[in-house]
C-alpha cells in the first residue's frame, strides 16, 4: 500500500505574491486535510510544522528545523506519510 500513497504540495500565495511557504496533504489513497507546512526562515533555512490532526490554530503541532534544502523536510514527511497515512484525517 505504501506505493499507493501520494502527497501534493501547494505553494501559499499572499495576494499576488508567492511566498516560500508550502502546505502538504495526501491526494491518494484519499484526499486528506492539509497536515504539514514547510517554510523558509529569515536565516535561509527551512522549518517544518507538523500537524498530524490538520492545520488549525487550536490543534497540536511540532516544529522541526532544517538547513537550506527545502527538499529534505518534504521528503521526510512523504516517508512518514507512506507508513502512517491511515492516521491522517480525511478532508
Amino acid at each position: 500500500m505504501a506505493d499507493d500513497v501520494e502527497m501534493k504540495w501547494e505553494l501559499v500565495q499572499c495576494g499576488t505574491d508567492k511566498i516560500d511557504l508550502w502546505t502538504g496533504r495526501l491526494v491518494r489513497p484519499f484526499l486528506s486535510v492539509h497536515f504539514v507546512k514547510v517554510g523558509m526562515r529569515l536565516d535561509g533555512g527551512y522549518s517544518l510544522w507538523f500537524c498530524p490532526k490538520g492545520i488549525g490554530i487550536d490543534l497540536p503541532y511540532s516544529i522541526h528545523r532544517y538547513g537550506t534544502d527545502r527538499g529534505k523536510p518534504m521528503a521526510q514527511v512523504e516517508r512518514w506519510a507512506r507508513t502512517h497515512w491511515r492516521s491522517i484525517p480525511r478532508a
